[in-house]
Formats: C-alpha cells, structure tokens, sequence
C-alpha cells in the first residue's frame, strides 16, 4: 500500500538486544506512518483482514502527517460504526479528538 511499517514494543525489543521479550501472549506492535492525501481508510481495512488470519494480536498506531497518532482498531471501529465520529488522536503536545470526516478517503466502508 505504499507505506512502510516500523515495530516497536516486545519484537524490537527482543530483535534489538537478542534476548527474549516476546511470549505467546504478545502483540505485534506496530507503527504505519502515512503519507498526506492516503487512503487510511484502505489500510485500516487492510490490517484488520489480516488480523482475522493472524496468529497474535496486532496493535498500534496510525501516524499522521502532523504526527497525531490513532490506534488503528480505534479508527477501524468507527469507520464501521456509523454512530462513531470521533477518535482519540495522540500527540506530543496531548490528546485530542480527530474528527474521522477530516481524513482523506473513498469513502466510508461498512
């Protein structure tokens, strides 16, 4: 999809010092940094077909061009849940919320 995925978490860590962080109950976490004017409507869709075939759990974020970070499930739940607007944007300055209408897309999915 054109973006270049980065781990962070027990994976990095356990790739990085060659002990062993990783157990059968960990996730894989994840980082997508985006490009401006992408589709991250297609890649959310696209990590949660994965998840269903995953062996673990795959956590983390969306990053935005701005550098706000949204979990992808977040953003995944309220792009299939109509009544869902709204999501929980990270930055280095705070929280805010990010208003899903604002992100470039298709289209909403359902």
């Amino acid at each position: 999809m054109g973006v270049e995925p980065s781990a962070f978490g027990s994976l990095l860590w356990q790739h990085q010092t060659g002990l062993t962080y990783l157990s059968p109950h960990s996730d894989l976490d994840v980082l997508w940094p985006i490009p401006p004017d992408f589709d991250v409507f297609s890649l959310v869709f696209s990590i949660a077909e994965i998840q269903r075939g995953a062996s673990l759990r795959i956590d983390g974020e969306v990053v935005f061009p701005d550098g706000s970070a949204v979990n992808w499930r977040e953003l995944w739940n309220a792009l299939v849940t109509t009544d869902l607007a709204m999501v929980l944007a990270k930055t280095m300055e705070g929280v805010r919320l990010l208003d899903i209408a604002s992100l470039p897309s298709v289209g909403r999915h359902a």
